[in-house]
């Protein structure tokens, strides 16, 4: 027996040729909350955590060690070697070694979410939801409240220190100065008309402040402010930066706007940018850098955005699609496309509102539907302009198409019924007992409507529905439908996967091997059914769903929003994951091979030690993941290993065994 065990996280290298799994090209993007710089450096704080660029962003790679996983970040300050990353819930956390792993520094912190971060000397300064301000001088492993003179619970959207001035941008009081390290608060908002201030730039005695009505200029250090807006009008702005003596400023939706002379007036500039929420800005010397909700764009020739996403994987993908060649990815900014089986993707989103989240995506012949919070739009041109239908007056969740009939599920107004491509719309909810639809299906004449109350089904094109819930328990969430011949599938949300093999008429749990009950997706191929998971990825059947076994071989993101097939291949939507491609036939061929009495977990529950018999002689790995995702141990071994888990908190885990190019997955109790 060999064995070589570790309570760390190790770093455990596949080869990727030889994965189940492989990730596209993208798309990249998504919401850039943060950026900052040092030297060759830049970060971007996203909705899923850090990403790391070496190269003027030409590249990113995701650089999250020691965070929770998809944690938002909101601010990012550096100090020399020393990063410190402001959450949403989580506090902040440190990283001494350029991002390769972070650390946690909360201490003396009462208010977890951090919105802003500024350093003056030694001493960092935080700005919190609803806590006001805070202070360190030790690198964060210390924090102090520094709210006198500050309203109570006061949220600080914005920091900036100009020698000894130091100005906060408040949610609801606008602004607020200290000239003794933040020992002591005074309001600062002479001339200010508006009480919201979400950024603030410092050039010497000239201040400059983004309001939701414009820019506010003080040149006495805060004392008065007057608002210049000459050619830019009322503006949200929400992002500020100065480099070589202009001032640039980021808006909500309305894109960027520079000032060449002080802010006297100001100038559009968004030759190149594809999307117009700017969120963050950040200056690597003569560049400028924008955050926004579709990526980072760089200024070139101070005139032209370029587009800088490679490798920035922050997107959910809540839908896919297929024509037969090509792939649209509806996300959670927009849509994309790729025509190559995803070595590349475009946005396509002309004619869609800005930032629009994608929540449902159906193809009839050449025409295209997409569902967002805005209702139904539609393309007669491969996406490459859309136009709105007749409004829904309520979020469309879901999308389904048979011959001339388009069928949209929205979230409490149940489905509507288009015969004529969006012209127009009728409610068609008669015998739904629920009209949050999160799902539908569509096989002939049968149609099926997932819904927060089961499964319902409709002959006559939802004129009526008639409620199939037998052997499903009440109240079940539908998230995913699939039919396959006579067999129609159910993803429930905590209750794993539902079969009916009459139509409906009744139900029975097919749960074996399922480690994860939350299904979100489904997708046919032959005798292959695949569903996909909010932690445990993607599962796959051949035998209509009696037994299922995991298939992430090389899928590193195991949050699985949605599927399409082209050909002999799978694509994945995950969330912030992108899209993944696999091969049908190697995903099936590692169930042939996978058999339930592969391994044996002994005891099962167990209180100090686990012992996992393995049937093998060769050397595999054993990763031990606790039901949020995280990883909480890994070791190398053969034959019979013993782990020592009595340090382990008491509860569910999920043990994953690695074993040539097959994953073994088992769950057990620790007591």
């Amino acid at each position: 027996m060999k064995k070589i065990c570790v309570l760390v996280l190790l770093i455990f290298t596949i080869n990727l040729a030889n994965a189940q799994w492989q990730q596209t090209n993208g798309p990249y993007g998504g919401m850039i909350n943060c950026i900052a710089v040092n030297g060759n450096s830049i970060f971007a704080g996203t909705h899923y955590g850090v990403f790391l660029s070496l190269d003027n962003g030409n590249s990113w790679a995701a650089a999250n060690i020691g965070m929770p996983s998809n944690t938002v970040i909101e601010a990012i300050a550096i100090n020399g070697s020393n990063i410190f990353a402001g959450t949403s819930g989580n506090g902040i956390y440190f990283s001494n070694n350029n991002g390769s792993s972070w650390t946690a520094v909360n201490t003396g912190l009462t208010n977890l979410t951090i919105y802003s971060l500024a350093i003056k000397g030694d001493t960092i300064f935080a700005g919190a939801y609803n806590g006001g301000m805070y202070f360190s001088n030790n690198n964060g492993n210390n924090w102090t409240a520094i709210n006198t003179g500050l309203p109570t619970n006061i949220s600080v959207l914005s920091i900036a220190i100009s020698g000894n001035y130091i100005f906060a941008g408040t949610y609801g009081a606008g602004i607020y100065l200290s000239t003794d390290n933040g020992n002591s608060w005074t309001s600062s908002s002479t001339g200010l008309t508006t009480i919201y201030v979400e950024a603030i730039v410092t050039n010497g005695s000239n201040i400059f402040a983004g309001s939701n009505n414009g820019v506010y200029m003080s040149t006495d250090y805060g004392s008065n402010w007057t608002l210049d807006t000459v050619g830019m009008g009322i503006k949200e702005i929400i992002a500020l930066t100065i480099n070589s003596g202009n001032i640039y400023a980021g808006t909500y939706a309305d894109g960027m706007f520079v000032s060449t002379n002080n802010g006297a007036s100001w100038a559009a500039l968004n030759t190149g940018l594809t999307n117009t929420y700017i969120a963050a800005l950040a200056n690597s010397g003569s560049n400028v850098f924008a955050g926004t909700l579709g990526g980072v764009f760089l200024l070139s020739g101070g005139s032209n955005w370029l587009e800088k996403n490679t490798g920035l994987t922050n997107l959910d993908v809540n839908k896919l699609a297929t024509d037969g060649t090509s792939i649209y990815a509806g996300a959670s900014n927009g849509v994309y496309l790729t025509t190559n089986n995803g070595n590349s993707w475009g946005p396509k989103n002309n004619g869609l509102p800005v930032g629009a989240q994608i929540n449902a995506l159906a193809i009839k012949g050449n025409t295209i539907f997409v569902g967002n919070e805005n209702g139904v739009f539609v393309s007669s041109n491969n996406g490459t302009n859309w136009l709105p239908t007749a409004f829904l007056g309520n979020v469309c969740s879901s999308l389904a198409v048979n011959d001339s009939n388009v069928f949209a599920g929205t979230l409490s107004g149940g489905v509507y019924l288009s015969t004529n491509n969006g012209g127009s719309w009728t409610a068609v909810n008669t015998g739904l007992s629920s009209l949050y639809i999160y799902s539908l299906a569509i096989k002939d004449s049968i149609i099926l409507a997932g819904t927060y109350d089961g499964v319902f089904l409709s002959t006559n094109n939802g004129t009526s529905w008639s409620a199939l819930t037998t052997g499903i328990p009440s109240n079940t969430n539908i998230t995913a439908l699939a039919i396959n011949g006579n067999t129609i599938f159910a993803g429930t949300q905590g209750h794993g996967v539902y079969r009916s093999l009459d139509n409906g008429s009744t139900w029975s749990a097919i749960n074996t091997g399922l480690t994860d009950s939350y299904i979100n997706a489904f997708a046919i191929s032959g005798n292959a059914i695949f569903a996909g998971t909010n932690l445990g990825g993607v599962f796959v059947s051949t035998n209509n769903g009696a037994t299922w076994y995991q298939a992430n071989f090389g899928l590193t993101v195991t949050y699985i929003l949605s599927f399409t097939i082209i050909g002999d291949n799978i694509f994945a939507g995950t969330n912030s994951g992108g899209v993944w491609k696999g091969s049908i036939a190697d995903l099936t061929e590692s169930v042939k091979e996978n058999s339930i009495d592969k391994i044996t977990i002994f005891p099962n529950p167990a209180k100090n030690k686990l012992t996992i018999a393995t049937k093998s002689n060769k050397e595999q790995k054993v990763e031990i993941v606790n039901l949020i995702g995280q990883t909480v141990y890994n070791c190398f071994g053969k034959d019979n290993i013993t782990i020592d888990i009595s340090a382990f908190a008491n509860g569910v885990y999920i043990l994953k065994l690695y074993s040539g190019n097959e994953i073994i997955v088992r769950k057990f109790v620790k007591e």
